[in-house]
């Protein structure tokens, strides 16, 4: 009778303690401020579109740029379209939502960025009639080419046959660099750097561009950052006899490799010998580096998501997730990132898609700074929802200065595909609405072991990014039994296992207390061990 009714107070505590928990994942994560229940289709007048780059303007509007065309034999035009802050859409930037360099051109865009002035830039592909050049493009604030740029609004970049420009920056001088790939007898990565004006800068690496065969086949470049110091990141993927691995380079400003990053400028990480790319790359506050793309997974048929981060000199830091390395699987299904920004606290949000009965499905990852799931965020640090019913993927995603997490993409109704924004709500919000900062351990009593749950809330921190985290455990006589936290982090909802030592069973029943101490705040609560 007493195990009955031991089993039955378990079941209640488990109970109330699943819905304290999960209560953070109740509230609704879109944003009901912005569009249709915090979605926006751009107005684009064509069949067919797609975006893979936003940007945000001073004044809040969103830029959103990719590809649109009819039908698969008609050229395809560059798609732009901006939309207020609410989500409204801006009829007077571009009426249409489509930009051509001429009549029946091929064109497409897959990266932008604002410049200080307020220009846009756009980078992506242009068919000159017998192959793809990189091509970048700028408008003025209000919609229309600029044609003080390269004299005609446009520039291009023909390194020989097919080439294709994925990412954009600007440097602190104001000079623009393009990465992508050219193809020469394989695709390499290449890398162009032009002048304000349009021209390109001659005094960078050969001629105005740097291009690298690193592999043994082909070598693509996904993502370029100006670092503040002048030198510049590049990340993407290499494939090296047999094995496609993640690829970094580091280049100095005038376009030479950086030898101080690996030994020659060069680092590639092989995960298993098996299919890994990378497609994005952020920079923490430190300086260090976190690329994103997926990976598949030695045994078994389907793909994760792969995080990798690298100290300054280019070593894997072995700090971050498991040997440097973070996986991130929802339920067994094949997953895969497209992009990785950080935020003010360094915490790291990944975006893409998951694939589930042959459909692609929208999906979005959050992981605390040393790589440990955003327990506040979905479903154990991933949100995944299928919002328009057929396949999704999220191309690109910036984070407002106010928190909040703009998406971009496409979507297939299984005949035409449409462009999307989506505006996610600050999900710290869902961290500063608790009124405690520990709650209740569970199970609440416990036999072997227990998970403490706490809360940093935004508030808490002020100007810092991480806060001085202490969690201790107590006998009732006021012994110290185990130290489960003592580090910083920053804001979050974090979870930890007491006892986390193997010798648990050395411990006696009886009432035990822990206490946690963050920036001066307390709190204690009791637990009960029954053996």
């Amino acid at each position: 009778m007493r195990t009955i009714k031991l089993n039955g107070l378990i079941s209640l505590i488990l109970l109330f303690i699943s819905v304290l928990i999960n209560s953070i994942h109740s509230q609704s994560i879109f944003d009901s401020g912005f569009g249709n229940n915090g979605i926006v289709i751009p107005p684009i007048k064509s069949l067919n579109s797609g975006s893979w780059t936003l940007s945000i303007q001073s004044d809040k509007k969103i830029f959103i740029a990719g590809w649109a065309y009819t039908d698969e034999e008609t050229p395809s035009n560059i798609s732009i379209s901006r939309i207020f802050e609410n989500g409204e859409p801006d009829t007077a930037f571009n009426s249409t939502g489509l930009f051509s360099i001429g009549n029946s051109t091929w064109e497409d865009a897959y990266s932008s960025t604002i410049q200080p002035d307020g220009k846009i830039l756009v980078a992506g592909r242009f068919y000159n009639g017998r192959s793809w050049d990189f091509l970048l493009v700028r408008f003025n604030e209000d919609g229309s080419l600029d044609t003080t740029f390269a004299q005609k609004g446009y520039a291009t970049k023909d390194f020989g046959k097919d080439d294709r420009a994925f990412s954009v920056d600007i440097q602190s001088d104001g000079k623009i660099l393009l990465c992508g790939f050219a193809e020469r007898f394989n695709w390499d990565f290449a890398i162009a750097r032009f002048n304000t004006d349009g021209s390109i800068d001659t005094t960078f690496g050969e001629k105005g561009s740097t291009i690298l065969n690193i592999g043994s086949y082909n070598d693509v470049a996904f993502s370029i950052k100006a670092q503040q110091d002048g030198k510049i990141i590049v990340c993407g993927w290499t494939y090296i006899f047999g094995s496609w691995d993640f690829a970094l380079v580091r280049l100095n400003a005038d376009g030479s490799l950086d030898k101080t990053f690996g030994s020659t400028g060069i680092v590639t990480t092989d995960y298993h010998h098996l299919y890994n790319t990378s497609h994005s790359i952020a920079i923490q506050s430190d300086g260090k580096y976190v690329a994103a793309g997926y990976t598949e997974k030695p045994d078994s048929p389907d793909s994760d998501i792969m995080l990798v981060r690298y100290n300054t000199d280019g070593t894997i830091d072995k700090s971050f997730g498991n040997e440097g390395i973070v996986l991130a699987d929802y339920k067994d299904a094949n997953d895969f990132a497209w992009v990785v920004k950080t935020d003010k606290y360094d915490k790291l949000v990944v975006g893409g898609n998951v694939t589930i009965n042959a459909s692609k499905i929208l999906q979005v990852a959050r992981f605390n700074s040393d790589g440990s799931p955003d327990l506040s965020f979905g479903e154990n640090g991933i949100l995944v929802t299928q919002i328009f019913g057929f396949d999704e993927e999220c191309r690109d995603l910036l984070i407002q200065p106010d928190g909040k997490i703009l998406l971009t993409g496409y979507f297939s109704d299984r005949r035409n595909t449409k462009a999307f924004i989506i505006r996610l709500t600050n999900p710290y919000n869902s961290i500063n609405s608790k009124t405690e900062i520990l709650s209740n351990n569970f199970p609440n009593p416990f036999n072997t072991s227990t998970k403490i749950t706490y809360v940093i809330p935004t508030n808490l921190a002020e100007d810092k990014k991480f806060l001085s985290v202490n969690i201790k455990v107590y006998d009732i006589l006021g012994r110290e039994i185990e130290t489960l936290v003592n580090d910083f982090q920053e804001p979050g909802l974090y979870q930890v296992q007491f006892p986390s030592f193997t010798q648990s069973s050395e411990l006696s029943s009886g009432i035990y207390f822990y206490r946690i101490d963050i920036n001066g705040i307390s709190d204690v609560k009791k637990m009960l061990l029954i053996r």
